[in-house]
């Protein structure tokens, strides 16, 4: 034996001895030795690999010719780069037989990192109204090596024809520790086609001409112009007079993408009121000769203004030619034939009776000087000139000479109101 087991030398002897003992030796020294190093099983081969991915540390079994199983010891060296996850690792495997002959089996991985972060979930790309523009949504970032990356956000506004028509593209960017970048982006349309909201518009109304409304103010407020000017219109239609029409009033407003919003209000407008008199004499029961003149009325229409009066007057007769009814009317009509009427009946009557001139006074005479019957007139109020009837009666006394003459005058208007 030498140093090791399988380092040894064997002399071998073959002796002959004859049969007088003369002896013949042949010899042969063989040097036995163990220069080859165990044989290693297979060897993973070299290989690149995503930082994910590096494979464990393979197994490796190492047979020794002469010793049988020998036991593998291993090691791993790790050469760094430019970034925590760009390296090679250098793996070995190492046999020794008894002998001390060693064989080595290396394997080099180069790790590498070329796969950017995961993203979570990217807001779709959406188009919404420009009242509804979401905010920027959240959006975090896992990185296959370097576990959670910051995200770091962008928004690019791309305008178009009106200041709420336009594209929003908003950017999500994680970049890991090798620089590998992911970038994760949504566009946002965002559109104006909803109209400004008006203000309550008048509700539609049937007034008089004299009492219509002034047009009222309405208001606009836009979901993404804020206040936005209305402007008005009115269109009259007319009818059958000039107080009898219809107004169409409009009320416009419009945003700054040409989105209109209308509200209309329509009056009927009308004349269904008369015009209104001044005062009309009272009714009134007067003599026949202090019958009134005609009394001047004139007219006010609300919408018209001064309307012209017409009058009437009917006579209704009655027992006498002084005893009567005046009805007197004054009517007025507007434009839309809105008829006004005013009244009044005055009652004619003959109550007094005619005015007699001078009645000669009562006198005492002689006998042989008694006066003619005097000549006596009537005149009345209504009737101008009266018949006059006489009448005479003689009351006698103690002698034929000493009498009483009762001398009358009797008049009779056409009422039959006597005067005597």
């Amino acid at each position: 034996d030498s140093t090791c087991a399988n380092l040894y030398r064997l002399v071998r002897t073959w002796r002959a001895v004859d049969d007088c003992g003369n002896e013949t030796i042949g010899r042969q020294t063989i040097i036995v030795q163990d220069t080859e190093g165990p044989i290693l099983s297979t060897i993973p081969a070299d290989v690149t690999v995503e930082c994910s991915a590096v494979p464990a540390m393979g197994t490796v079994t190492a047979e020794d010719a002469c010793d049988g199983p020998v036991a593998v010891t291993t090691d791993e060296i790790r050469i760094d780069s430019t970034c925590s996850n760009l390296y090679r690792l250098v793996r070995t495997w190492r046999a020794v037989d008894d002998c001390g002959n060693e064989t080595i089996g290396r394997q080099t991985i180069i790790v590498q990192d070329t796969e950017g972060p995961i993203l979570s979930t990217i807001p779709a790309d959406v188009t919404v109204e420009c009242s509804a523009v979401p905010a920027m949504g959240t959006v975090t970032a896992e990185d296959a090596c370097d576990g959670p990356v910051a995200v770091t956000t962008d928004e690019i506004r791309i305008d178009s024809t009106c200041a709420n028509l336009y594209r929003l593209v908003r950017t999500w960017r994680a970049v890991d520790d090798c620089g590998n970048e992911t970038l994760g982006r949504q566009t946002i349309i965002v559109q104006d086609t909803e109209g400004p909201i008006l203000s309550t518009i008048p509700a539609d109304v049937t007034v008089e001409c004299s009492a219509v409304p002034a047009m009222g103010t309405v208001t606009a407020e836009d979901a993404c112009d804020g206040p936005v000017a209305v402007t008005t219109d009115e269109i009259r239609i007319d009818s059958t007079c000039a107080n009898l029409y219809r107004l169409v009033r409009t009320w416009r407003a419009v945003d700054d993408c040409g989105n209109e919003t209308i509200g209309r209000q329509t009056l009927i407008v009308q004349d269904t009121e008369g015009p209104i008199l001044s005062t009309i004499p009272a009714d009134v029961t007067v003599e026949c000769s202090a019958v009134p003149a005609m009394g001047t009325v004139t007219a006010e229409d609300a919408c018209d203004g001064p309307v012209a009066v017409t009058t009437d007057e009917i006579r209704i007769d009655s027992t006498c030619a002084n005893l009567y009814r005046l009805v007197r009317t004054w009517r007025a009509v507007d434009d839309c034939g809105n008829e006004t009427l005013g009244r009044q009946t005055i009652i004619v009557q003959d109550t007094e009776g005619p005015i007699l001139s001078t009645i000669p006074a009562d006198v005492t005479v002689e006998c042989s000087a008694v006066p003619a019957m005097g000549t006596v007139t009537a005149e009345d109020a209504c009737d101008g000139p009266v018949t006059v009837t006489t009448d005479e009666i003689r009351i006698d006394s103690t002698c034929a000479n000493l009498y009483r003459l009762v001398r009358t005058w009797r008049a009779v208007d056409d009422c039959g109101n006597e005067t005597i």
